[in-house]
């Protein structure tokens, strides 16, 4: 009676472990690296706002600056900095005429202050034909800003976003973030990815045609958001333009500022993509799939020769649904680890984060239900931006 229970307990299991490795497989033949083109030589207006990147700023612009087969120019809006942000940016921007810098004003009631400044920013490069919106923390491959256009350009996209590789020095970003792919890949199809409600993207890249941007209402109608790699999408979508995803893994790297109050990277990931109407299908979709067949495999090695004597017993009559428990639990346990493992040669994930894979999506799970909750609470997460006029 209990290998017959546990039998069809471990079938759902292969299930919820084979249903994402077959559309992870799918997906990835969709989700692509930016095309390769002829040089388009397009102006591109790079557009950060700036809240304490005096670390990161630098670097940031001189990636930008290096970018090959575009014209760019790099707009800044510093939304209040306390530290040397706004002096870095003000020496840059006199260094070079491709790089200008405006300020946000007093915070309007009802903005996020960075929201704020990406709409003034877009208004201020009304002008250019491309909007690219940029974090102060991400690096650029020199190519990644034309293979962007390229794609955008061939597709008749009205924005292309992708996901970068982040590098981060917290151990909890190592765990989670190297999940997102497989998080991503693995539990929707892409094309699904292309409505309004599902839409995706990155914050950390996004790539918009100016007259689509300006049509669907830009940041104008995402004041209060902190997840524009999510909002903008779907407002894109919204107003009847396109949107695309690509892999830039390869030509994006996300570094996060040093100090505790920027390990967070995967806590926003977290936030953004549990969201109320999945936390829940998502938690036992993978604790199914992703968590129970790593536990009972070591379940199964330090109980095997309790086990073994029980299949034996009543003259081998259940040897048979033994050896199946056994099966489909092996199954199961391939099925969830193969995609972290194809992941480690496709997105250059780190090998440690890939064996811990049962472990990086419990974490991500809890952060999930801690950002939920907490807003629930009416004590909404922090996601490390200003909600509010800087003092």
């Amino acid at each position: 009676m209990i290998l017959a229970a546990s039998s069809c307990l471990l079938l759902a299991v292969f299930a919820c472990a084979a249903i994402p490795l077959l559309l992870y497989l799918l997906n990835l033949q969709r989700y692509r690296p930016p095309s390769f083109g002829p040089p388009s030589l397009e102006r591109v207006a790079v557009l950060i706002p700036l809240c304490n990147n005096e670390h990161n700023l630098r670097a940031c612009v001189e990636s930008i600056l290096r970018s090959e087969e575009v014209n760019v120019v790099i707009a800044l809006c510093d939304t209040g900095s306390t530290d040397g942000t706004l002096p870095l940016a003000d020496k840059l921007s006199r260094n070079d005429r491709r790089i200008d810098l405006l300020h946000t004003g007093p915070i309007q009631t009802g903005w996020n202050p960075l929201q704020q400044a990406r709409w003034k920013l877009a208004r201020a490069a009304a002008n250019e034909p491309l909007l690219l919106f940029l974090d102060a923390d991400v690096r650029l491959h020199p190519w990644a800003i034309a293979r962007a256009v390229t794609s955008l350009r061939k597709q008749e996209l009205g924005l292309l976003s992708g996901f970068p590789r982040f590098a981060s020095r917290s151990r909890l970003d190592r765990l989670v973030l190297p999940a997102i792919h497989f998080l991503l890949l693995g539990l929707m199809p892409l094309q699904r990815a292309q409505s309004p409600r599902n839409a995706i993207g990155s914050d950390k890249f996004l790539l918009c045609d100016r007259r689509a941007y300006f049509a669907s209402g830009g940041h104008a109608e995402l004041p209060t958001a902190t997840d524009n790699g999510f909002a903008l999408p779907a407002l894109f979508r919204k107003h009847g333009q396109t949107s695309g995803l690509v892999d830039l893994s390869r030509l994006v790297r996300v570094r996060p500022l040093p100090g505790r109050e920027r390990e967070s990277f995967a806590q926003q990931q977290a936030a953004q993509l549990t969201t109320a109407s999945r936390v829940l299908p998502w938690t036992l979709w993978l604790t199914l799939g992703q968590i129970l067949p790593a536990l009972g495999s070591l379940a199964v090695l330090l109980a095997f020769p309790l086990l073994k004597t029980a299949a034996f017993a009543n003259d081998g009559t259940d040897l048979g649904l033994y050896l199946l428990c056994l099966l489909l639990l092996g199954l199961a346990l391939l099925c969830s680890y193969l995609p972290r493992f194809i992941a480690v040669r496709r997105f250059r994930e780190p090998l440690g984060s890939a064996l811990l894979h049962p472990l990086g999506i419990a974490l991500f799970l809890a952060l999930g239900w801690y950002a939920l909750l907490s807003s629930m609470l009416r004590n909404p997460f922090e996601i490390r931006v200003r909600t509010s006029a800087p003092e």
